[in-house]
């Protein structure tokens, strides 16, 4: 399927979960709060930092970002759903260093200014992950981290493996075969060599454990 096709099909079905998603945000990050930890922690996030966030969603984690990069730093959040960045802007009204933005990943020229880029959950959705691994790349400053979290494989993720059937029928999404889909980004092997390859040195892997699952 054209990407094209798919990101017009991602971002009708994201809008169509932006209400839900701001009501039941709060949630939804007591499991995840670990995981935008772990990513703070490998991006080495300080005050002052410059830091973009792909597929923010309803604004995490660029918001808490922005409590770690404070007054003198600035986050900015970007998602491809327009109606999920107008919660994130609801959610985020009090966060004057923080921006949220709706655009396309592949299609944002931020200019060589992060310290650091962050994406929690997002890469795996994204049928061009690898162009934005290159845009990443290129916006990064000499020395700057790209962060980014994915799904392991079913077996290491049971209980998000047997939710994967659900998830994709209630967003009336394609079969995941040959598609983004949650586990497509499991082979750390592979995604580092496609990581090395644009320039990137030796990414490190960390395993982190949410609702007693492995993500």
């Amino acid at each position: 399927m054209d990407s094209i096709v798919i990101k017009q099909e991602q971002r009708k079905n994201w809008n169509g979960l932006a209400n839900a998603w701001g009501e039941w945000g709060d949630v939804f990050e007591l499991g995840a709060a670990p995981v935008s930890k772990a990513l703070f922690d490998m991006a080495g996030l300080k005050p002052g930092d410059q830091v973009l966030d792909i597929a923010c969603g309803i604004g995490e984690p660029a918001l808490s970002a922005g409590k770690i990069v404070g007054a003198k730093g600035k986050v900015v959040g970007i998602d491809i759903a327009e109606d999920m960045i107008a919660q994130a802007k609801m959610r985020g009204s009090a966060s004057a260093n923080v921006q949220c933005l709706a655009i396309d990943a592949a299609a944002y020229d931020i200019g060589v200014s992060c310290d650091a880029i962050l994406s929690r959950f997002g890469f795996m959705f994204m049928p061009d992950y690898q162009e934005v691994f290159k845009t990443s790349y290129a916006a990064l400053k000499s020395g700057g981290v790209l962060a980014f979290s994915v799904w392991d494989t079913p077996d290491q993720a049971l209980t998000i493996s047997m939710a994967v059937g659900f998830f994709f029928r209630e967003l009336n999404l394609p079969p995941p075969k040959d598609l983004p889909n949650p586990f497509c980004m499991a082979n750390t092997d592979l995604v580092g060599i496609q990581l090395a390859a644009l320039g990137f040195k030796a990414p490190r892997y960390t395993q982190v454990r949410t609702n007693a699952q492995p993500v």
